[in-house]
């Protein structure tokens, strides 16, 4: 590639284009718009680089096509762009609160006084974390594309506006937004178009880092020598590293370890020495660059709110009660929600919150007016953990130290004897024993570039179906799998087994003449008519 050499100060820019199209030996088209003065030294450059060290001093864009040149002044042109992101604003709110308190109120009084006391002595306790995360991409992109096109120090004003509607301030001929079809045009010149083409590239390339969480929630009933839970240190494992607390990788207070090994069997038969081990929920998550994911497997225990009103007595002089109930519910199970920030260089900067809850026994509404009425409230058991952490892509973080005590009371008797009265508690066996338990959380995320079965989902490409599942797909009335053997729970007389293979005679179409159900639908009908019935 040819280079040229300059050395110039303060000339007039139509001149030393001129010069260079001379040299070059190019076709050079020079509007007579330009203007303005070029200082340049430069020694055995290539065409392309002078050209756009030029245009910077000067507010020109050229187009270089062969031996054409055609110059002219940086005047906005239009341009469009594609942004392939999904038309919806999200809001997320969480908030994880305890509160204690005891309040006494009461009124004492005596011959000639009174005293009373509303509120008396109170202690209250509260601890609330409140979480708030607001995804509005397609306004906050407008106003960022506006901010740009509007000039340094000019940014407009967006803010007041309302969720879904365009701000305000940034309502101009210059920005249009198609949300439906992801196409933003922009109606700028050409250094505010390279601005708003690194700036869309930019945002795209983070908005679609994805991840994958992998969680296994594990309970572990402690044996009667780990009373005072999973003592870590005795594992012996290498690959275990304990992150210190108030280390700016996870939430001080938060017993948080990282594992290197990605074999999660490996981790369950070592937690096994410390007392049994159950496995509650074994959940994977996707989850796009600052979404917000939830997993939600719960069962919904319905209980019922009484209302019972008294009216006036009647003739026997017997109170009136009448009750109006209202169900309610409360969700039951395992509740998980994930928020990640990947950053460019693949840190990962995760907000979990798993819920479990479960039902640890009923109990009976105290209203004095609802002797008649049965009525149970359930009383749930939550254990909830709501941390911020860091991790590298394939890093295992575990969130512990949840140890409750259980008491099953278990109760045996001897028939008969068990039941009689004042003796019968000497046939009888009582048992209270007291179970601790352990709530671990296991954390794993893993960052996919490629998203697809060949991409960073190819390890669970052997998990589902292959081509042909989708390619032989079954006419209406034929079976889902025909290339596997069917065994029903009643098999006709004739019918082959699994093992032999799945046979059309011993499951015949009704609708076939030829079949032996045709036939016996067609004896029955002739039978009725003549009034009388098949053998």
């Amino acid at each position: 590639m040819r280079g040229y050499s300059i050395d110039v100060f303060d000339i007039p820019a139509e001149q030393l284009l001129l010069a260079i199209g001379r040299d070059a030996g190019l076709e050079l088209d020079l509007h007579a718009g330009i203007t303005g003065n070029v200082s340049l030294q430069a020694h055995d450059r290539p065409l392309g680089e002078l050209l756009e060290r030029i245009a910077r001093q000067v507010d020109l864009r050229y187009e270089l096509r062969g031996r054409h040149l055609r110059v002219r002044p940086d005047t906005p042109y239009i341009r469009s762009y594609a942004v392939d992101y999904v038309n919806l604003s999200r809001d997320m709110r969480g908030t994880v609160a305890t509160s204690t308190q005891i309040a006494t109120s009461g009124s004492a009084g005596g011959a000639g006084q009174r005293a009373s006391s509303t509120g008396g002595a109170g202690n209250a306790s509260i601890t609330q974390i409140e979480t708030r995360s607001a995804n509005d991409f397609w306004n906050t992109l407008e106003h960022n594309l506006a901010a740009i096109l509007a000039g340094p120090g000019r940014a407009p004003d967006c803010g007041g506006e309302r969720r879904g509607e365009s701000p305000a301030g940034c309502r101009n001929a210059d920005l249009m937004l198609n949300r439906e079809s992801g196409i933003v045009m922009a109606r700028a010149t050409q250094r505010q178009h390279e601005q708003l083409e690194a700036f869309l590239a930019g945002v795209q390339r983070a908005a679609r880092r994805q991840v994958m969480i992998e969680a296994t929630i594990v309970e572990v009933t402690l044996a009667d020598g780990y009373r005072q839970g999973i003592d870590w240190t005795r594992l012996g494992v290498p690959s275990w590293s304990v992150r210190p607390r108030g280390s700016g990788d996870a939430t001080p207070g938060q017993p948080t370890l990282s594992y290197l090994s990605a074999n999660s069997d490996i981790r369950l038969e070592l937690l096994e020495t410390f007392g049994t081990v159950k496995v509650l929920s074994s959940p994977r998550l996707s989850v796009l660059n600052n979404q917000t994911a939830m997993l939600k497997v719960v069962e919904e225990v319905v209980y019922f709110l009484v209302d019972s009103t008294t009216t006036e007595y009647d003739d026997r002089k017997q109170a009136r009660i009448s009750a109006t109930t209202t169900p309610q519910s409360v969700s039951v199970g395992m509740v998980m929600s994930v928020t990640p920030q990947i950053s460019a260089d693949g840190d990962i900067t995760l907000n979990v919150r798993p819920t479990i809850s479960g039902i640890s026994g009923f109990k009976d509404d105290p209203n004095p007016s609802l002797g008649d009425i049965p009525n149970r409230v359930p009383q749930i058991r939550t254990r909830e953990i709501e941390s911020m952490l860091r991790l590298r892509s394939g890093e295992v973080a575990v969130l512990g130290g949840l140890m409750e005590d259980r008491i099953d009371h278990d109760t045996g008797r001897i028939p008969l004897f068990g039941d009689l009265p004042v003796v019968g508690e000497l046939f009888t066996r009582r048992d209270n024993n007291v179970r601790r338990t352990e709530l671990l959380i296991f954390l794993r995320p893993l960052l996919i570039d490629e998203p697809g079965m060949r991409g960073g989902y190819a390890e669970y490409a052997g998990h589902l179906p292959d081509d042909d599942f989708l390619l032989d797909s079954p006419s209406p009335g034929q079976r889902n799998f025909p290339h596997l053997p069917l065994r029903p729970l009643l098999a006709p007389a004739g019918a082959v087994s699994a093992a032999e293979g799945f046979s059309e005679a011993a499951y015949p179409d009704p609708a076939d003449p030829r079949s032996p159900a045709a036939s016996s639908t067609s004896a029955s009908a002739a039978n009725a008519d003549a009034g009388t019935s098949p053998p």
